[in-house]
Formats: C-alpha cells, sequence, structure tokens
C-alpha cells in the first residue's frame, strides 16, 4: 500500500491511496507487503528541497518539504528509487472517509451514525478495506490519518529556519 498524504499551511489537506501495479523487478514479493507513506509538506517559496526517510520493519516514511509545482516529480523519484514503476488506485472515496471516521471516532456504532449508514454497512466497508490493504481498518486508518510524525517534521524544519 502506498499512501501520499499532502500538507498545506501545517494541516492535512489530501490523501490518496494506491497499490503496486507493477515493479521493475516483478519477482519481488515484498514490494506487495511493503507499505510506503510520502507526505508532502507544500511550501508557497522554498529555498531547497529538504527531504527525510525513514524505514521500520516493513514501513517507509518519506517527508518531502516542497513546492506544489515539484511535488509529483518527487513523488515519482521515490517510486523510482523504490523501483516503483505502475501503480492503480486501492481505496475508494467512500473507503477513505470510512478511515477518516474511524481514526477520529475510534467507535464502529458512533462514526456509523456520523457519516449516515447503518453500523452493518460500516461494517462491510471495513471488511472491505482489511481486504484491500492486508491490515486492519483500523490499523490502515492510523496509517493514513496519523499525522503526528508529519507534525514534528514541520515543527522541527520551522525552528531551523528560524
Amino acid at each position: 500500500m502506498i499512501v501520499i498524504r499532502t500538507f498545506l499551511d501545517g494541516a492535512l489537506s489530501g490523501v490518496t491511496t494506491w497499490e503496486i501495479a507493477s515493479a521493475l523487478d516483478n519477482t519481488d514479493k515484498d514490494k506487495v507487503a511493503h507499505r510506503i507513506q510520502i507526505n508532502l509538506i507544500l511550501k508557497k517559496i522554498l529555498k531547497k528541497k529538504q527531504q527525510i526517510f525513514k524505514e521500520s520493519n516493513q514501513n517507509s516514511f518519506h517527508f518531502v518539504v516542497t513546492t506544489e509545482s515539484n511535488a509529483q516529480q518527487h513523488v515519482k523519484d521515490i517510486l523510482l528509487e523504490k523501483e516503483i514503476v505502475g501503480l492503480t488506485k486501492s481505496l475508494t472515496e467512500r473507503e477513505v472517509e470510512i478511515l477518516k471516521e474511524l481514526y477520529q471516532v475510534k467507535n464502529t456504532k458512533k462514526a456509523a451514525s456520523n457519516l449516515h449508514i447503518s453500523p452493518r454497512t460500516f461494517a462491510n466497508h471495513r471488511f472491505n478495506i482489511t481486504k484491500k490493504t492486508a491490515m486492519p481498518a483500523a490499523e490502515a486508518a492510523d496509517f493514513l490519518f496519523n499525522c503526528s510524525n508529519a507534525e514534528l517534521f514541520t515543527a522541527m524544519l520551522d525552528g531551523l529556519n528560524n
């Protein structure tokens, strides 16, 4: 699973999820299980690109401070470095909404109520998300919407620049 998150003015402004459709080395089964999170911190004016990379277990986290016009190129560079050349959309917009509500509320019945759907429908979405992401929906919600690392990175950069 690949998650691309964009931050504008210090707040999460967008989340997209992708699956690996093809890699340069098709025999590498680990790429499918590997989770990649790319965090793009967008700035209007930037003297130079700043980037931090962290890898742990099957997760890799990339934090890139860039301008909006250069963001797509940085994503391409990261994916090419990982030998990933093809992506397909992973989760639907509704499934991303389900995960966001699950992350914020942490309670299926309350989250379903907030989204004006039945708890059973919410549970079906969670099941489909788990099937698509190969991780429990609550873990996927945390992977997509826990912004504490990105907030820490942004604060650290702001401190360095002042």
